[in-house]
């Protein structure tokens, strides 16, 4: 039994699933944790953008177009979420938002490391995408290949809101091999 709950354990990390995201189009509604927010998914009226409508309980305003897939984290507090934009094939993005103004904060890839940034620049197939917001902070899986990594590669960090906004390189997931830079290959 053990062995089973630590493959479904490892299954969900590899696919980077979290329960706490919410995806567009999927679903019509995500709420913030205590729902005094909520982002509210519209189908494309003109048949190639998908919209995000941000309410605040009173108003509610158009805040993000997309064409493929979108992926909501809500931080504990409200102070924020983060949207990962799966924005091509061979690319995605993630953003973060204050939801006391519903733009664009900034892009997490500014905060990363700067080896790990070098990566996800110099690769073809670069993505960036946020697997859960908890109570220690964002956690965020930086990953892909091309001809800087054709075997590829991926990174874990964990990012903090505490005084500034800062990321740094998670412990090593034993099923990579850590490399240069403290990057890691499978």
């Amino acid at each position: 039994m053990k062995n089973i709950i630590t493959i479904l354990t490892a299954l969900l990390l590899s696919q980077s699933i979290s329960l706490a995201k919410d995806c567009f189009p999927g679903q019509a509604v995500s709420y913030s944790p205590a729902k005094h927010y909520s982002i509210i998914w519209q189908e494309p009226s003109n048949g190639e953008t998908h919209h995000l409508i941000f309410s605040n309980g009173t108003e509610r305003k158009l805040f993000f177009d997309f064409g493929r897939e979108v992926c909501i984290h809500w931080e504990s507090q409200e102070k924020y979420f983060a949207l990962t934009y799966y924005a091509g094939s061979n690319v995605s993005e993630v953003y973060i938002y204050s939801p006391d103004e519903p733009r664009k904060l900034f892009d997490l890839v500014d905060f990363i490391p700067t080896q790990v940034k070098k990566l996800y620049a110099e690769n073809y197939h670069s993505y960036i995408e946020v697997l859960d917001w908890t109570d220690t902070g964002l956690l965020a899986r930086v990953w892909g290949y091309g001809d800087r990594s054709p075997k590829g590669f991926e990174v874990r960090l964990r990012c903090t809101t505490k005084d500034k906004f800062s990321c740094t390189e998670e412990k090593a997931n034993k099923a990579l091999k850590r490399g240069a830079a403290g990057v890691f290959s499978k």
